[in-house]
């Protein structure tokens, strides 16, 4: 709950926002930046600001400890705006064992499932591996199987079923999983 909370105030800090998306600028945030970047925190600054540039977005560095509040493993972040949509987009590692797991996260006010489900369906390799309600929030996973990477790709799309609209959003996260 706290986590959509501070997700929701930090995405309403963010100018003019909209809260429909138009269809495809969160799919193509994640093919750009998340899965383009293949997790490579050394890239995603830059493919965020070309991403950004292309679209026409203004782009916001985010401060660390603010970040923080939501997702405690985040090591840098940004806050993308075209004037319509705002997108907050992370990069995280979290103790796995063994080993480090990655992660880079876009999440937007838009709560609905259905474009980004399709997309990832038809446009990767893909294996959906759980598809269930986590409290208030509809959470599922795929396994990725991604030209060039030499292990599998894990997503995840979360979508707040919150009943209060201001802690409606939706996150796609692409992430490893140290020898799965």
């Amino acid at each position: 709950m706290l986590k959509s909370i501070l997700m929701a105030a930090a995405l309403a800090a963010l100018p003019s926002l909209a809260y429909a998306m138009d269809g495809g600028k969160l799919e193509d945030l994640l093919e750009n930046i998340c899965i383009g970047g293949r997790l490579d925190e050394s890239l995603l600054g830059p493919m965020v600001k070309q991403t950004a540039q292309f679209y026409k977005m203004e782009v916001t560095e985010l401060a660390l400890d603010d970040l923080r509040l939501a997702m405690p493993e985040a090591t840098s972040g940004w806050g993308l705006n075209d004037g319509d949509e705002a997108f907050i987009v992370s990069f995280a590692r979290k103790p796995a064992n063994p080993g480090t797991s990655q992660s880079c996260t876009i999440t937007t006010e838009n709560s609905n499932a259905s474009g980004i489900k399709t997309f990832i369906e038809q446009k990767f390799r893909s294996r959906k591996m759980a598809e269930e309600i986590q409290g208030s929030s509809l959470v599922i996973a795929y396994q990725l199987d991604l030209i060039g990477s030499p292990k599998p790709l894990f997503l995840s799309i979360q979508i707040s079923k919150s009943a209060d609209p201001r802690l409606q959003f939706t996150s796609v996260s692409v992430y490893d999983v140290p020898n799965p």
